[in-house]
Parts: structure tokens; sequence; C-alpha cells
């Protein structure tokens, strides 16, 4: 049996900086460290993901920064890769959004959404946590980033259509930061690359 555990921390300030997803991935790190050292066995039948919340709109850099590091971002522009990944594997999904945003949500979910105990894997023999060589590179990072604006996007789109005016009094500020960020990358009309071969699971 996998017992699932999420580590939260949740800023209200002006905005994050890269330093503050650092500090943070490394202090979960650390708390993980600390478990396998006490508790090996009992740690490696859970599965915990550090969360990492922000009142306020956030760069790109940490957006990067935190998808780079395993770390769940939540903050008012997008939502979070999980979330969309959820969204991605419903059955009807692909009669209302794009599906090859769709296939890209669930296949950059699984490498980018990963547990602690699946990125740093323990070597119990030597007494060692192991972090692959084949995390996720600036390329995937990138394609992910894409797919969370664009799948907010239509799903804010779709939301409107479905139930006209019951968004919430969040969904103005959420739809100006999406179309804020979309005018800050003009290339986000145009697919990346990776969209041509990734199918849908």
């Amino acid at each position: 049996m996998t017992f699932f555990g999420i580590w939260i921390e949740a800023k209200a300030r002006v905005a994050l900086e890269k330093a503050d997803v650092a500090v943070f991935a490394f202090k979960m790190l650390d708390l993980y460290r600390e478990a396998t050292q006490r508790y090996p066995e009992g740690t490696t039948r859970r599965a915990w993901w550090p969360v990492l919340i922000s009142s306020e709109l956030c760069c790109e850099t940490v957006h990067r920064c935190c998808l780079a590091m395993g770390v769940i971002f939540c903050e008012p522009s997008v939502f979070p890769l999980p979330t969309l990944v959820r969204v991605a594997a419903r059955p009807s999904a692909d009669m209302h959004l794009d599906e090859r945003l769709l296939g890209m949500a669930v296949e950059l979910g699984e490498r980018l959404c990963r547990s602690m105990q699946d990125r740093w894997q323990l070597d119990s023999d030597r007494r060692q946590l192991c972090l692959s060589l084949d995390e996720p590179g600036p390329a995937a990072i990138g394609d992910a980033l894409f797919v969370q604006r664009e799948l907010t996007g239509d799903l804010l789109d779709f939301h409107e259509q479905l139930r006209p005016g019951r968004a919430g009094t969040s969904r103005p500020s959420c739809r100006r930061a999406v179309g804020a960020r979309r005018a800050r990358h003009p290339a986000v009309s145009k697919a990346p690359r990776a969209i041509t071969h990734h199918q849908r699971r």
C-alpha cells in the first residue's frame, strides 16, 4: 500500500523569486533525506510532493525553476500541471479541448509531476539517494509551460461557455494574467515541435 502526502508552503507577498524556490526545494529534500535515514522502508512506501503556493503572479523563471526541481507550483495565472493532467485523463476531455495539448499534458505530467520517492530513489545497500540523469530538460519544461498557458485559457473559455458568469470572482484576473502571458510569448500561437509527435495515451 502506498501512502500519499504533500508538503505545502504558502507565500503572500509581492512575488517569489528563483532563490525562494531553491530554498523551499532544498528544505523539502533535507526533510526527505532525514526521513529516509530514520524510516527507510516506510518512506519508500510513500509518495510525497512538495507544493509551493504564491498569492501573486510570478515570472517564467520561477515557473521553470519549480518544474526543474520537482516542485508543484500554484499561482493565479495558470492551473497547476497536476490539475491539467487530471483534466486530460477524463474520457470526454478531447470533445471540448485540443487533443494535442491534452496528450502533451499527460506525457509531460508523468515526467514533471513525479513524487520525491520517484525522483530521489533510495539505494538501501549503499545508503544513498540517487537522482536520475534523465530529468526533463529545458525543452520539456518549455513545452509544459506552453501547455499550462494554453489549456488554462481553453478551460476558462469552456467554463464560461458552459456556465456564463459562474467562474467566480477570480476568473477575470486569472484570464487577464493568461492573456498577458500569451502576449509576452508570441510563439504561443504556434504549437511547439513536440506537439507534432506526442499522442494522447
